[in-house]
């Protein structure tokens, strides 16, 4: 198909008779760079030159006879259509005869592609205007300008990690940023935000502004200056709450700013903020404004969020500084005030400051204790963990705190607790900074109180358990707490009759004294009910009599578990009665697990308690397991209960063991279960009946 271009008519020169030249405009249409389309009425192409077709990827004559919106991206072509219409109804041209504008245009396999457009309407002989639409592919200079903001970006990167590695003070680096990032990048004006303290909500405070040339008003500055903005609220505020920049068009026309009446009157037709983001928190923002509009790019975008990461830990390596001078004067007033030893050392443990008071109580001189001779004081026992807990700490670079023995120049020991820390330098552990407190008279007093404790809990136990024909027996008591508090726990074992025993187990509500007091009243009431011969139930409803008249205004109240043990030659009768307590668990010698008895009421505090007697007979490898109920709620580390069912597979599975060996399991089941901390006390008594002679 012949190309003509329909807007070219006589080729003829029209020039001086002189000039014997031609110009062929069609041929330099066809050798033409720059594409060139030409559209008649109804935006039909008429012509379409090869760069067109190179340009748009289409054939040769491919483009003739096709619409104009072919060669528009379909987001573009409702505001290209109306623009036609306009012309055609009023004769306003828009873009004709006007200015190039950049915009993108449509290939034939769907892509697009940025070029440069200039529009001409040229009249036809018929009465028609057509138009000549020039297209130049900016692909190239794009690309071009691509790589040249890329490489100011990483100028601008490499700005702001020097101006943070220079700088003298926070104050200085934080200034030296702002024209660090607007010469680089191009931005007229900016603003650094940072959290203003103490404020909840938290609110933002501009700390500092730069201008780029001068041309921002002094209100807008100042202006800014005076702004606090709230979490959430502004461009500061947004990027607080979000913790990723924004970019917002036309700002003074946003209605959501707080500072949008200064954003108009300045003209800023642009603005970016970026977060400052520590590790763990947001420091602030940094707001970046231009009188142009501007295409932030996601290179941009990218580049401002590592920006504003590095400020941030900047700002996080800052703090912590802040925060370790802090540590170092409060240790400095510590020792001040407690005439303890403060000391430095390398980041092994190596000595290399003097310690009086360490002096003073081994004996060692200032010679022999720098580098690593203070160690040779330590008890040789505990070297070994101190060196360990060194170790731990100077790997971590966290505080090393520890407690451990001196043999002091009189022979005897001190205990210490030692406490170091770090001290970072670019987040290097460079070396320590500690303390030494001499502790030994607390944990002394520590020990005298845990050694009353536990002879007073001690005299609310039996010392061993009698021996009872046909029965293997076994116990425990573990305290859930610290060892300085006497629990309510408790379990006794003593004759009855001649031929009979009696076994409880009971848990008193509460600790310490007062647990204690009830206690011993339980027990002494327990012993003298049992000599008359009444049953299980008979002498628990005895001892809520007696707790209800011991001391009304305490009113103490307790569970317990009675049993009346009565061995017999083929088997062992056992009668049970529970007063508001766990039932007890019969195991028996096939590994079937199931509770004995009638649950009741608690004692001491209703005067009418109902209790039953529930009879349950042993035979051999058959045992019968009393406890306290901090075995059951102990808690694991997501809070679960230990539980009945747990108790009960740990039971199942000691079929045939010895009592000892069924104590030792539960014990081992319930630590292994337990989390760390304070928990109940718990109580386990076992009755097993051993197997008689030639029976295994």
């Amino acid at each position: 198909m012949e190309r003509t271009p329909p807007l070219i008519g006589d080729t003829r020169p029209t020039g001086p008779a002189t000039d014997t030249r031609t110009v062929d405009h069609a041929d330099l249409l066809e050798r033409l760079a720059d594409a060139v389309v030409v559209a008649g009425p109804g935006m039909c192409i008429l012509y379409a030159n090869p760069a067109a077709d190179k340009l748009l990827g289409y054939g040769p004559g491919e483009l003739t006879g096709r619409s104009v919106t072919d060669i528009v991206p379909t987001r573009l072509r409702a505001a290209h259509l109306a623009g036609v219409e306009r012309f055609r109804t009023t004769g306003t041209r828009t873009l004709v005869d006007g200015r190039p504008t950049t915009v993108h245009a449509l290939r034939a396999d769907g892509t697009e592609c940025p070029v440069e457009l200039s529009l001409s309407a040229v009249p036809a002989d018929d009465g028609t205007v057509r138009i000549v639409a020039v297209l130049r592919d900016l692909r190239e200079r794009m690309e071009l300008e691509r790589h040249r903001a890329l490489g100011s970006y990483l100028r601008a990167s490499m700005d702001v990690s020097a101006q943070l590695q220079s700088a003298q003070s926070v104050e200085q680096a934080l200034h030296d940023i702002l024209p660090a990032l607007c010469d680089r990048l191009d931005w007229d004006f900016a603003a650094l935000w940072r959290v203003e303290p103490g404020t909840d909500p938290v609110e933002l405070a501009c700390v500092d502004v730069w201008e780029g040339d001068g041309s921002v008003d002094a209100p807008f500055a100042a202006g800014t200056r005076q702004t606090r903005l709230r979490a959430g609220t502004g461009l500061a505020g947004q990027v607080f709450t979000l913790e990723q920049p924004i970019v917002v068009v036309d700002p003074g026309a946003d209605q959501t700013l707080p500072r949008r009446a200064l954003f108009a009157a300045s003209d800023f037709r642009t603005g970016v903020a970026l977060p400052l983001l520590g590790a763990n928190r947001v420091h602030g923002a940094v707001e970046l404004l231009s009188r142009d509009r501007r295409d932030v790019d996601d290179h941009l975008v990218a580049l401002l969020t590592t920006i504003g990461r590095q400020i941030g830990q900047f700002l996080d390596r800052a703090d912590a500084e802040e925060e370790i001078r802090r540590s170092e004067a409060r240790y400095r007033s510590l020792v001040e005030a407690s005439a303890l030893d403060v000391w430095r050392c390398a980041v092994d443990g190596a000595v290399a400051t003097d310690m009086p008071w360490w002096r003073s109580v081994t004996g060692q001189s200032t010679e022999e204790i720098l580098g690593y001779g203070w160690l040779e004081a330590v008890v040789p026992a505990d070297r070994g963990a101190v060196e360990s807990a060194w170790m731990l700490a100077r790997d971590s670079a966290t505080v090393y705190e520890d407690e451990y023995r001196l043999r002091a120049a009189d022979g005897r020991m001190r205990t210490v607790v030692v406490r170091a820390v770090p001290i970072l330098a670019d987040g290097r552990l460079v070396e320590w900074m500690g303390t030494t407190a001499d502790v030994t008279a607390e944990r002394r007093a520590n020990a005298a109180r845990i050694e009353l404790a536990e002879s007073l809990q001690a005299s609310l136990l039996p010392p061993r358990l009698p021996a009872i024909p046909r029965l293997d027996l076994a116990a425990m008591y573990e305290t859930g707490g610290d060892g300085l508090v006497v629990g309510g726990d408790f379990y006794d074992l003593y004759p009855a009759a001649a031929t009979e025993w009696t076994a409880v187990v009971g848990d008193v509500c509460g600790t310490g004294p007062a647990a204690v007091a009830v206690t011993a009243t339980a027990r002494h009431a327990l012993h003298g009910l049992a000599v008359h011969g009444t049953g299980p139930a008979a002498t628990l409803r005895g001892l809520n009599a007696a707790l209800l008249q011991d001391a009304a205004d305490r009113r103490p109240f307790l569970t317990a578990v009675n049993l009346r043990i009565q061995p017999r030659p083929d088997r062992v009768r056992i009668t049970v009665a529970c007063g508001g307590h766990p039932l007890p668990m019969l195991l028996r010698a096939d590994g079937s697990v199931e509770p004995v008895g009638e649950p009741g009421t608690l004692l001491g505090v209703f005067d009418e308690v109902e209790i039953t007697d529930v009879v349950v007979h042993l035979t051999d490898d058959e045992s019968l397991v009393l406890y306290t109920d901090g075995l059951t709620e102990a808690r694991g580390a997501n809070g679960e209960l230990f539980g009945e069912d747990r108790l009960a597979a740990v039971l199942s599975a000691s079929a045939g063991c010895t009592a000892d060996e069924i104590v030792d399991r539960v014990r081992a089941a319930v630590a292994e279960f337990r989390r760390p901390g304070p928990a109940d006390d718990v109580a386990v008594l076992v009755l097993r009946v051993k197997p008689r002679a030639g029976r295994t």
